[in-house]
């Protein structure tokens, strides 16, 4: 079996995990193979993350297949680092309880939304009849068609949708 590496990931400025340039290396059941990873942070801290990729070829398989992992280097001073670790574990918030309403409470009933009172009544939009009563259905369906546009867009909107809601509204009278 051959092992390929590959650092990859994220590299920024200064901030580099890199593998040392090596040969592949042939590995055997049992064997054991140390990949020393090499991170140079610069003057920077932080949390640095990349991943390693792992490549192995069984040439009697004939396969290949990858292996990722992701590393992470801390870099900073061990006394900011043990400041800023927390006082006590997390502990998350109890869930709480719903209660549901099986019966509601007797009480007033509210009034209904048909004893509203209209201050006025709407005009009645006037249809026009030549597209019920003129021609067979044909002649008809080609009127509305002629009514809409021919493509949909931006300018025409309002036109296709204004031509349908008189067409339905024209349906139900």
């Amino acid at each position: 079996m051959l092992l390929k590496k590959n650092v990859v990931g994220t590299h920024r400025r200064l901030i580099r995990f890199y593998v040392a340039v090596t040969p592949p290396v042939r590995l055997h059941v049992d064997d054991t193979f140390s990949l020393p990873i090499i991170f140079e942070a610069g003057d920077l801290r932080g949390y640095f993350t990349d991943t390693v990729e792992l490549s192995f070829d069984d040439a009697e398989a004939a396969q290949e297949w990858k292996v990722s992992r992701t590393i992470r280097a801390t870099v900073g001073v061990a006394s900011d680092y043990e400041l800023l670790r927390p006082a006590a574990p997390y502990v998350r918030r109890p869930r709480r309880v719903i209660t549901r309403v099986r019966e509601p409470l007797p009480g007033p009933v509210p009034p209904s939304r048909a004893t509203i009172p209209y201050v006025k009544t709407l005009p009645r939009y006037p249809l026009k009849d030549e597209f019920a009563t003129l021609g067979s259905l044909d002649q008809r369906i080609a009127n509305i068609r002629a009514m809409l546009p021919t493509s949909l867009n931006g300018s025409t909107y309002k036109d296709f949708w204004s031509a349908l809601l008189f067409v339905e509204e024209h349906q139900m009278r």
